[in-house]
């Protein structure tokens, strides 16, 4: 079996749902209509005897808890510590006359374990489809695995009757660059920090540092420019604890650049886990860009 790690929620307020996921905590905020924590429907709910949480190497469900859907709508899983591989567990997605489709938008994944029969799961048998980043639903119980490192988790879905959901994953908190690579299957001789084995114009150290996928072309995560009547800013999604991010600034992309990060506001987290560094806009032109550097 792979090491896993599943949520145990803990409790609900308003339109968050807060449990702790190994070593850090996580937190759910979208739509739901309620929260199973330990109840005995809940260990029923993530019943493995006919093995529909258990294909590939997969652990089932630990913790009996699950949050109920019934409404569509939106949701997030937020960790406070990067994860890394995380799992999403679903029971009873979609039926027959109404199936459910869930959207995770930019976050792509694969069915590592489903109810297909003979593996009916607690409400019975069902299937699937997959399309992109969509999966669509009936009668579907399974895990869904995303593989890389992630601090949050977006994703859409269509209204029915009832299902549920959790998350866990193969690792928490935090690992270093170089077991990162290895994990990922990067060959031995493109680990390097400047090395780019995707070939999407995105260095190793730079998709590490961000929580991109260092095998699969992905621009979706990088930093995002923006601007207000009186500053230029920068956003970023900081994903890991052994390297330093800075944000300087220049005004001229001239050779030899005068980069500094003299005058400019660092930032600090916000809910979503972004950073926004910013700098008052001046007469002149003005540029900025993120400095990522592995520590040692």
């Amino acid at each position: 079996m792979l090491a896993q790690t599943w949520t145990k929620w803990s409790y609900a307020s308003g339109s968050n749902v807060f449990g702790t996921l190994g070593n850090t905590s996580v937190q759910y905020t979208g739509q739901f209509f309620d929260v199973d924590y330990s109840s005995t429907d809940g260990v029923g709910y993530w019943d493995n005897t006919n093995g529909p949480y258990s294909q590939n190497g997969i652990a089932a469900p630990t913790n009996p808890g699950l949050i109920r859907f019934i409404l569509g709508g939106s949701g997030s899983f937020v960790f406070e510590l990067p994860v890394v591989d995380p799992f999403i567990a679903l029971s009873s997605v979609g039926n027959p006359q109404l199936p459910v489709v869930y959207d995770f938008l930019t976050s792509p994944f694969t069915v590592v374990s489903d109810n297909y029969s003979p593996r009916a799961a607690y409400w019975g048998a069902g299937t699937y489809a997959t399309q992109g980043n969509t999966l669509t639903g009936q009668e579907f119980s399974g895990i869904l695995k995303f593989s890389g490192t992630y601090t949050r988790i977006d994703f859409t879905f269509t209204e029915e009757g009832w299902h549920g959901i959790t998350v866990g994953a193969r690792s928490t908190g935090e690992r270093s660059f170089l077991s990162t690579l290895i994990d990922a299957d990067v060959p031995a001789d493109k680990r390097n920090v400047n090395d780019d084995p995707d070939n999407d114009g995105i260095p190793n150290l730079v998709e590490y540092a961000l929580g991109l996928p260092p095998m699969t072309a992905q621009t979706n995560g990088l930093p995002v420019a923006g601007s207000s009547s009186e500053n230029l800013t920068l956003t970023y999604h900081p994903c890991a604890s052994d390297v330093t991010y800075m944000v300087q600034t220049a005004s001229t992309l001239t050779p030899p650049i005068p980069w500094t990060a003299a005058g400019v506001s660092q930032g600090t987290r916000n809910s979503a886990g972004d950073i926004t560094a910013s700098i008052p806009i001046g007469s002149g032109p003005i540029f900025l860009r993120l400095v990522i550097t592995l520590n040692q």
